[in-house]
């Protein structure tokens, strides 16, 4: 019992040290064992617990980088051009973004009379970004802009990875512990623990996961356009507001019929009225 408790506080401890903002699993334990007789006696336990942790997580703010590392760059664009006809155009820019071997991730057009326009988002490996954002740009008649983006991501990746590592050593060791442990009381209080260190490795994977996917393919928002000032909003001819007007007032005709089904009861009630008040007439 005594070695369950403390090893149950030094994984605790350990838990603590692999980041600042992560601290509640340490808290945790100590609040689920407190008994006072954990004391020294217990060495063989410690050891253990030591040869389970590789290396202490680094500091958020002081990772290092060597010079052999892989860069780990999220590239984005963003490019907005004029083309001359619009049709033409858009199969062709889909054309080509799939001969690159893009992924077309979503297209919508919109015309509004005076200007048709369409915007679409294609995801690309970061070998062939530059090559496909320079044949989607020579469609172009007049470019409005283009921006690039590239965000280094690299501090982070090895960050994770470092958080990761020493948290799954951490988990492993709380699962050997919970082989030995006998009573329901510590069952539960080395479950929690591993419930709690488990919801902080899937975060961190999910996160590592988000930034491999977004390094090994760049995304460029390409949005492209066709003035239209000749054309004008269609005319409506006479018969068409004839027409228009006639349904109109077919649908007023309708409206008061069924105003007029709706008091029904107030003109009853005005027919009772007029039946007493003329039989009072005459009788006076």
């Amino acid at each position: 019992m005594k070695n369950i408790v403390f090893s149950l506080i030094f994984i605790g401890l350990v838990a603590f040290s692999c980041s600042k903002s992560e601290n509640r699993s340490g808290l945790d334990m100590a609040n689920a064992v407190s008994s006072p007789n954990y004391a020294m006696d217990n060495m063989a336990v410690q050891e253990e617990a030591m040869s389970a942790i590789d290396a202490p997580s680094p500091d958020e703010n002081n990772v290092k980088i060597s010079e052999n590392t892989e860069q780990k760059i999220i590239k984005t664009a963003s490019v907005r051009f004029q083309v001359e006809d619009f049709k033409k155009s858009a199969e062709k820019l889909k054309r080509i973004a799939k001969d690159f071997g893009g992924i077309n991730t979503s297209y919508n057009e919109n015309n509004n009379g005076y200007n048709i326009e369409a915007s679409f988002v294609v995801r690309i490996t970061n070998s062939k970004f530059d090559t496909l954002l320079n044949a989607l740009q020579a469609e172009s008649i007049y470019l409005n802009f283009k921006n690039i983006n590239a965000e280094d991501v690299t501090e982070e990746f090895i960050d994770i990875e470092s958080r990761l590592k020493n948290k799954k050593a951490v988990e492993q060791k709380y699962l050997e512990i919970l082989k030995k442990a006998a009573k329901i009381d510590d069952i539960l209080a080395v479950e929690n623990q591993i419930r709690i260190i488990r919801e902080e490795i899937e975060a961190k994977e999910g996160r590592l996961k988000y930034l491999k996917d977004r390094v090994a393919y760049s995304t460029i928002n390409l949005t492209f356009y066709q003035n239209l000032e000749n054309t004008q909003a269609p005319d409506i001819s006479f018969w068409s507001k004839i027409k228009s007007s006639f349904a109109d007032g077919w649908s007023a005709i309708l409206n008061l019929g069924l105003w007029i089904i709706s008091i029904w009861p107030f003109v009853i009630l005005a027919f009772v009225i007029f039946y007493f008040a003329r039989k009072w007439w005459k009788k006076a």
